[in-house]
């Protein structure tokens, strides 16, 4: 059982500080397709700054689309995010931050892919590609501001007029830095 969703148009990924996001809940029930994603790049890097605190990141690059289907107790719902960025480790870094462990942390942020590779040259930049790809259709649970899925991924939401803001939850239960915002 389950509901049709279709991807909606691709929207261009903004990074940087995305606007301040306060779970609300509300009723989910409608068909929207994706009008906004956001990473919060500063809460990317946040742990690995507190191992090397001259870590940094730029030519952020994405683009992403979705669509979300919910009526009655179903939930169907359909997301692709491509995300590029270049991460400088400086050199006393360089052992801490691999191209494996950076793609692991990546990974346990909630994106479903991570891969990295070593730029020519010294060895301490990474050029990393990351992807949030979720497709869900089935029953869903509502407790409060958080819809789990049937695939099992948590969002804490808001529903605001026509528009629901969806933030997915890490493996660890914390807010993934990454928020969608669909129209209907």
């Amino acid at each position: 059982s389950g509901v049709d969703v279709n991807l909606g148009p691709p929207v261009a990924v903004k990074f940087g500080n995305c606007a301040a996001f306060q779970a609300c809940g509300g009723s989910p029930t409608g068909v929207f397709k994706v009008s906004d994603i956001c990473v919060d790049t500063n809460a990317v890097l946040a742990e690995a700054k507190n191992e090397c605190p001259n870590i940094s990141a730029s030519n952020w690059n994405g683009t992403g689309a979705g669509g979300l289907t919910v009526a009655g107790t179903n939930w169907a719902s359909m997301t692709q995010t491509k995300i590029s960025v270049d991460i400088v480790v400086p050199a006393e870094c360089r052992n801490q931050f691999t191209c494996g462990l950076l793609a692991a942390a990546l990974k346990s942020r909630g994106f479903d892919t991570a891969t990295c590779k070593d730029n020519a040259g010294s060895g301490c930049d990474r050029a990393v590609t990351t992807a949030f790809d979720e497709t869900s259709n089935g029953a869903f649970t509502q407790n409060g501001s958080r819809i789990t899925a049937s695939n099992n991924i948590s969002y804490d939401y808001c529903r605001s007029a026509t528009i629901v803001t969806l933030n997915p939850l890490q493996q660890g239960g914390g807010p993934a830095p990454i928020y969608y915002t669909y129209s209907e």
